[in-house]
């Protein structure tokens, strides 16, 4: 798990924020993937600043569910 890629406002962070979007989009176009996605947290205003920069565009049709805690242990739990 690859967490606040873009988020440091130094410039040698960014750089290679960007050199690793960028190698991932590789991968992704040689695999004839359609799209990348991945989550982000909306108060990060930085973080959005950067995927924005790099032509990131918000997947407003999806939303994150979770499972923890007791509700989680529940669900694990035989009836």
């Amino acid at each position: 798990m690859l967490i606040e890629l873009g988020h440091s406002d130094g410039v040698k962070e960014i750089h290679m924020g960007k050199a690793i979007m960028q190698h991932l989009a590789k991968i992704a176009v040689e695999h004839t993937c359609s799209r990348i996605e991945w989550l982000t947290v909306k108060d990060k205003n930085l973080s959005k600043r950067f995927y924005d920069a790099i032509g990131a565009t918000e997947a407003s049709h999806m939303t994150i569910r979770r499972l923890q805690g007791p509700v989680l242990t529940r669900l694990a739990s035989p009836e």
